[in-house]
C-alpha cells in the first residue's frame, strides 16, 4: 500500500471524522455522557455509560 492509498483511506474514515466534529463543537460531550445516571446493578455494568450512549448515537446515523 502507497502513502497516498493510506493517506486516502485516513481520510475516508467517517467513524474517526465525526469523533473529531464531536470533539471540536461539543468538548463536554462524553462527560455530560457518563455523568448519566444507571440505574443497573453496579456488578452489571461493564460499560461506561457514555460507551453506551454513544454506540447508540452512531446507531441512528444512517
Amino acid at each position: 500500500m502507497t502513502r497516498k492509498e493510506k493517506r486516502s483511506l485516513e481520510r475516508n474514515n467517517m467513524f474517526k471524522e465525526v469523533l473529531r466534529v464531536i470533539n471540536h463543537y461539543f468538548p463536554d460531550l462524553f462527560k455530560i455522557m457518563n455523568s448519566v445516571d444507571d440505574s443497573s446493578h453496579q456488578s452489571y455494568i461493564s460499560y461506561k455509560q457514555s460507551d453506551l450512549l454513544t454506540v447508540k448515537l452512531f446507531g441512528y446515523s444512517k
